[in-house]
């Protein structure tokens, strides 16, 4: 890696990959917990949209904020790990929790659960919403596996592939109650990767699950899928009643 690549590896690692212990806005009467999980290359910052929107509807809230950039799959989901049990420790009177995961973030969800039952045993997991998720991996993936390149980056892009060593292979279907949203408007310049519908990055096969609970499509990209209001309204819906009710 010459000098110019290392500068811009370095330059995207302060930008996206920064790593903090999670905060917990607490709303000192709410015994419901939702916590917030980003997708690749992005911070908790992109998922303040959501938070927002939960505590002005009277849920405590924990952010995740994890670095996904230049590290390994063990370390990104013991790192995730942790910032979870993180959020279950400061929040003192949660009695049910709720996950909400975008991208990357709802496949290290379903890996939290897998590996530890704690919320599931205690029955304390409420309900959880995946939007845009790559559940079957990413054909874009797939096309930047094959770059030189790709190294650099960690090993987290060449594990959202649709390929047997993809991430999404290496978990169980849910048993617990999932939402799915998936975007239907794609990239211009991802749309040669793709022979489907898609929000760019994640196809809407892909997105399903088989035993999800609902199921909601939106015409945005992938992008647009962790800020616009249709989609957080639609999210809000489903942790509070089990259903996406677009208002």
């Amino acid at each position: 890696m010459n000098t110019t690549h290392k500068i811009t590896f370095l330059i995207l690692l302060l930008l996206f990959g920064c790593s903090n212990t999670p905060k917990l806005d607490a709303n000192k009467n709410a015994t419901d917990l939702v916590i917030l999980v980003h997708g690749f290359a992005k911070s908790g910052r992109v998922m303040k949209t959501f938070a927002y929107e939960f505590q002005n509807a009277g849920y405590q809230t924990c952010v995740l904020n994890y670095t996904s950039l230049g590290v390994s799959n063990n370390a990104l989901t013991e790192q995730t790990g942790m910032q979870i049990n993180s959020c279950l420790t400061q929040s003192e009177n949660a009695q049910n929790v709720h996950f909400v995961g975008h991208s990357l973030g709802g496949l290290l969800i379903r890996h939290y659960l897998q590996e530890d039952h704690a919320l599931i045993d205690e029955k304390r997991l409420g309900r959880v919403v995946m939007i845009g998720t790559p559940n079957h991996g990413s054909k874009v993936a797939d096309h930047y596996a094959e770059k030189f390149w790709i190294h650099w980056l960690g090993e987290i892009p060449l594990s959202l592939t649709t390929s047997e060593r993809a991430f999404s292979n290496k978990l169980n279907e849910p048993s617990y109650n999932v939402g799915v949203i998936a975007g239907t408007k794609g990239y211009q310049w991802t749309s040669k990767y793709f022979d489907e519908r898609n929000d760019g990055l994640v196809s809407v096969d892909s997105a399903k699950l088989p035993l999800m609970d609902d199921y909601y499509e939106v015409s945005f990209s992938h992008h647009q899928l962790r800020s616009d209001p249709i989609v957080t309204s639609l999210v809000l819906s489903y942790i509070t009643h089990g259903v996406f009710v677009k208002t």
